[in-house]
């Protein structure tokens, strides 16, 4: 069972990724373009570019897959 902790950030990735831009009405999770994790300072770790959708992408983010060349290697 995962923690509380897991527990409330998958629910707010799964509502994240499922909002739908109300001028586009396209769902989060299925556009591409440029994203960012922070710290919890509120400081920015990463940044990336995907074209790809953002769900598939930060799914593998977030279970360690990598797809760039440096996985080949």
């Amino acid at each position: 069972m995962p923690t509380r902790f897991v527990q409330l950030f998958r629910a707010r990735l799964s509502a994240a990724l499922s909002f739908v831009e109300p001028t586009t009405n396209k769902r989060l999770g299925k556009c591409v373009g440029v994203y960012a994790f922070y710290d919890f300072d509120g400081e920015p770790i990463y940044v990336g570019q995907t074209t790809e959708d953002f769900g598939t992408r930060i799914g593998r983010h977030l279970r360690g897959q990598r797809s760039d060349a440096a996985r080949v290697r």
